[in-house]
């Protein structure tokens, strides 16, 4: 890969969280369900909010508290409280798959990803590697597509997933195998799994990608 000295910021936007998009850049994105944390919780993650809109979002104080927003999400996350639609193995698995379908629909690669009861993670970047090809709007197609297909299936209506995500685009081939090690061992540390191979929610990337290969 090419990290973080070739790479060309090309927009930052935030509605509660600050959101990078960067030519070239794999992502790793976190997608949860809507009602999945609690209200303290949500008042925590606000707070931690407030502190990253008052830092500039390329010093090491923001990424160090990004780090403590992200700690504090996954913590609550890996408890399976609130709605947790995919504690079922089928369910993982439709996800994996409309998540597939709809990454490559779009022109983009998905590396290693999980799906845990109510959230998930997921490696992404763009097949051309020098254009963002617009992540926001990629992502909202990518929520919209999963929420028809997940109602559909569960035979429900309505909201499904929490509106904003959390997303970091790496920055080094540290950093990206950091990254893929925290998606494979999700489901062990959360104590849904023994083992990334076994469970049904976990997806080891796309085959004979080199957009994924430092």
């Amino acid at each position: 890969m090419i990290y973080a000295a070739m790479r060309r910021i090309v927009r930052i936007w935030r509605q509660r969280l600050p959101h990078w998009e960067v030519s070239g850049a794999s992502y790793f994105v976190t997608i949860r369900c809507a009602g999945s944390l609690p209200e303290d919780v949500m008042q925590r993650l606000q707070s931690r909010e407030r502190s990253l809109s008052a830092i500039a979002p390329n010093s090491d104080a923001f990424r160090n508290e990004q780090r403590k927003y992200f700690l504090i999400l996954e913590k609550f996350l890996d408890r399976g409280t609130g709605f947790a639609p995919f504690d079922q193995p089928h369910r993982c698995r439709e996800v994996l798959r409309l998540l597939r379908e709809s990454t490559h629909a779009d022109n983009w690669a998905i590396g290693p990803a999980v799906v845990m009861p109510n959230h998930f993670h997921a490696i992404f970047r763009h097949r051309e590697g020098s254009s963002t090809c617009d992540l926001e709007a990629f992502l909202k197609r990518l929520k919209g597509r999963l929420a028809r297909g997940m109602n559909r299936q569960m035979g429900r209506s309505g909201k499904f997933w929490q509106r904003e995500w959390f997303d970091r685009w790496i920055r080094s081939a540290d950093e990206f195998r950091r990254t893929v090690r925290y998606i494979r061992n999700n489901p062990i540390v959360a104590g849904v799994a023994k083992t990334h191979s076994a469970y049904s929610g976990y997806y080891a990337g796309d085959e004979g990608e080199d957009v994924f290969k430092g």
